[in-house]
């Protein structure tokens, strides 16, 4: 069993941490930190992949919606590295980034002067109400307890102009990992809903199957040798050595490599549940 989920005090000092030991150790790393920040560097790639065949649907909706994105204001919540900022900056917008890493926001300050970052927390977050045409969310929601996911979508859709968009993209799987709060899709729906906003377009993104299908054969597998008296999972984990760790790292990277294919085809014929869901709302 794992352990109990992080509070939010512990969940934003994990993440403060993981930005700033990043730029100690890889300033150019922008994924590490915004994916899987314990993972091999193959696997925040695939994540990345996956989250932008899911986004690559969201920016073609969003423009057959809204036109050109020239000139319109874009609020990305947990804005991070910058990883989606860039994309609506590419697009022409002018961006508002906000993020509880005062060292990321430092950075894209002076990466991106032309375009605003403020260090806050979401939930807390005081902006003029009807100011921003979207508003983004990509993985951010999913990495607070209930309670605040349902405070930063009061202030997101106070946020917005009527007639705006709120772009999620969140967890709707991973119900057992102590940093993560998912909902299946029609809770995420209906929490929107009561904040006054309306769904206008959703689908499946992060299938990730390889990395999913493993660790329940490993479960049937530790299950099965515990039955018969062998050495029991953990027993196993004390006896991990670090060739074994190595060995776990160069499998995740070839399950990663092997994915990508995998993922592109199951986003085009989505015969399997996904992970995550993107969903558009309209205020």
């Amino acid at each position: 069993m794992g352990r109990d989920k992080f509070s939010s005090d512990e969940l934003t000092e994990f993440y403060r941490r993981i930005h700033r030991n990043s730029l100690e150790t890889n300033p150019h790393d922008n994924l590490t930190p915004v994916t899987c920040p314990s993972e091999p560097r193959w696997v925040n790639y695939f994540v990345n992949f996956a989250h932008q065949l899911g986004m690559k649907r969201a920016f073609a909706f969003l423009a057959s919606n809204l036109g050109s994105f020239s000139g319109l204001c874009v609020l990305d919540l947990g804005c991070g590295r910058g990883r989606w900022t860039r994309d609506y900056v590419s697009r022409g917008c002018r961006v508002t980034g906000v993020d509880i890493s005062l060292e990321a926001v430092n950075l894209l300050a002076r990466e991106m002067p032309e375009h605003s970052f403020l260090c806050q927390d979401i939930t807390r977050l005081i902006l003029p109400n009807e100011t921003f045409d979207i508003v983004n969310s990509v993985t951010v929601l999913q990495h607070m307890p209930e309670e605040l996911q349902r405070e930063a979508m009061k202030r997101a859709t106070g946020a917005l102009k009527k007639g705006g968009y709120l772009v999620l993209l969140e967890n709707t799987a991973d119900f057992e990992a102590c940093i993560v709060f998912p909902h299946r899709p029609k809770e995420w729906i209906v929490m929107a809903e009561e904040c006054g906003l309306q769904l206008c377009g959703s689908w499946g993104s992060n299938y990730e199957v390889l990395f999913r299908a493993f660790p329940r054969a490993v479960r049937r597998l530790i299950g099965r040798k515990s039955r018969n008296g062998n050495v029991s999972g953990l027993d196993a984990c004390k006896q991990r050595q670090p060739s074994v760790r190595r060995l776990k790292s160069a499998r995740r990277t070839l399950m990663a490599l092997g994915s990508f294919p995998l993922e592109w085809l199951l986003s085009k014929v989505p015969v399997v549940e996904p992970s995550h869901q993107v969903m558009i709302f309209r205020k």
